[in-house]
């Protein structure tokens, strides 16, 4: 292999200087082949050293845009979050004020209710008249009593979603602030 033979430590060349005129310039040679060799290997050396340099700041740069990238989709995402957050919120506070209107009107209707029902229990001439009131009425608690209910209902799917985009806000927050 030649990159086993250049791993080797090579032996130095033994130059006998007898001080003659051709010993002496095989010396010269010889040292000029080695500055030779020796500068090249330097700018080699430098070379390969600015290589690595661009490629560790090409990476860092690259690595840096990446991450300011996700930071700032992580950041729309919890900007998002947040909004939707205060949407369900107020939209959860608006039910919540429906549904104390139709209680108070369910609380109301109920009382009529009753009245009416005493009113017949003591007027018998306008029996008929009355009943038919009490059974629209009746009529309308069971619509009041529904829409309640369907409100309630509303109300309770709004907060578990509420919890989820909460639970959401909360792990991109974690990831977001891992990440700054």
């Amino acid at each position: 292999d030649e990159s086993d033979k250049e791993t080797e430590t090579k032996e130095p060349e033994i130059i006998v200087l007898d001080n003659t005129d051709e010993s002496l310039k095989i010396y010269q040679q010889k040292m000029i082949d080695l500055r030779e060799e020796n500068n090249f290997l330097k700018n080699q050396i430098k070379e390969y050293v600015s290589k690595v340099a661009w490629l560790e700041e090409h990476f860092t740069i690259r690595q840096e845009n990446a991450n300011v990238q996700h930071l700032q989709e992580l950041e729309h995402i919890r900007k998002t979050n947040e909004k939707e957050t205060n949407e369900y919120l107020e939209r959860i506070k608006e039910l919540e004020e429906e549904v104390d209107i139709l209680q108070t009107e369910l609380t109301r209707q109920t009382d009529l209710l009753a009245d009416e029902k005493d009113t017949l229990t003591f007027t018998t001439s306008a029996n008929w008249n009355l009943e038919k009131k009490i059974s629209e009425l009746e009529d309308k608690l069971k619509i009041k009593n529904s829409e309640s209910i369907d409100l309630k209902a509303q109300i309770i799917n709004m907060k578990e979603q509420l919890e989820t985009k909460t639970e959401e806000c909360n792990e991109i927050e974690k990831k977001y602030n891992t990440l700054k």
